[in-house]
């Protein structure tokens, strides 16, 4: 086996090893959605190539498995520079491939460590084995999780005084407020993820307003206690399904937790989507965020998992 840098022309075969994998993730979560993403793939690594962190391993002329990802990223889990690799900027044969993902990450780890680059985040899927094996033997751990569901509707009580709606041209400051709280959770014990508040008021009527992102809400009277953020786009490809919709922010009081609240909220945001016609839902979550993980998971199917690893600033010497 040999290694070479990864350049434009090993796209195309990286393209067909890395939708391999996809097909068979979805042959575990059976609601990932279909599509021809071929082209859109081979646009999205064409841009990776410019980054020269791609490694290709080969057995003679034939591409055996590739990585490649963005980077540097500056302060990326903590004060050095990292990569990031997607779902998609990877692939291997499936025949030996937890051996292929350790060769090929020990070959990828010297480019990388050599720049400094010290932070090595990688999005795997979540039902393919050899691959999670691979990585945690190479001391990576899990951060990140991305999960989907079928749109259907949920079962849930109802809590007197407690009512649902979407947010169209009042509450924004009431939720911005809840944003600052969610920025302390994650600050907190045991995420310790030193995040800002980065949404306000006028930013959340604009976001809105453009219909880049939609807020439905649990409301006590007229106090909002809880939010659910929606897009329509996600943190992978798949995520782009015309009939998908991504929770990408939520939060719940922690005075109104334990009460089946947010289920309600989670069953009204269904129930709407139901009628629009979105068939399959996302949401990506912290592991480390065992309040969302507790609560994702008991309605969510996990289809990526996002392993971090963290390199000693003592082997880098610039």
């Amino acid at each position: 086996m040999k290694f070479e840098t990864f350049t434009q022309n090993h796209i195309e075969d990286c393209v067909k090893l890395t939708l391999t994998q996809y097909y068979e993730e979805q042959m575990h979560v059976s609601i990932l959605p279909d599509g021809d993403y071929y082209d859109q793939l081979c646009d999205t690594l064409s841009e990776m190539v410019d980054h020269k962190l791609g490694v290709v391993a080969l057995d003679e002329d034939t591409i055996v498995s590739f990585i490649s990802g963005y980077g540097p990223i500056s302060n990326l889990f903590g004060t050095s520079n990292g990569i990031f690799v997607p779902i998609h900027g990877h692939g291997a044969l499936s025949e030996n491939r937890k051996h292929l993902y350790s060769r090929l990450y020990q070959e990828a780890a010297k480019i990388w460590v050599k720049q400094g680059i010290l932070s090595h985040s990688i999005a795997v899927y979540a039902h393919d084995t050899n691959v999670v094996d691979s990585f945690f033997w190479n001391g990576f751990g899990l951060r990140c999780i991305d999960a989907i569901c079928k749109v259907d509707k949920i079962a849930c009580r109802k809590t007197p005084s407690i009512f649902y709606s979407e947010v169209i041209d009042t509450g924004f400051g009431e939720i911005a407020q809840l944003d600052t709280y969610l920025v302390a959770h994650l600050n907190s014990s045991p995420m310790f993820m030193p995040r800002k508040p980065r949404n306000t008021s006028k930013s959340i009527e604009k976001e809105i307003h453009d219909k880049e992102s939609r807020y439905f809400v649990a409301k006590d009277s007229e106090k909002i206690i809880g939010y659910i953020k929606i897009s329509d786009s996600g943190e992978t490809f798949a995520c782009e399904a015309k009939d998908m919709a991504n929770i990408c922010g939520a939060y719940l009081l922690p005075e109104y937790r334990g009460r089946g609240i947010y289920t309600a909220l989670l069953s009204y945001l269904m129930d709407v989507l139901i009628e629009e016609g979105i068939a399959r839902c996302g949401v990506d979550f912290e592991s480390l965020n065992p309040t969302a993980s507790g609560f994702w998971l008991k309605h969510f199917i996990p289809y990526t998992y996002s392993v971090t690893r963290r390199i000693d600033e003592r082997v880098y010497k610039p």
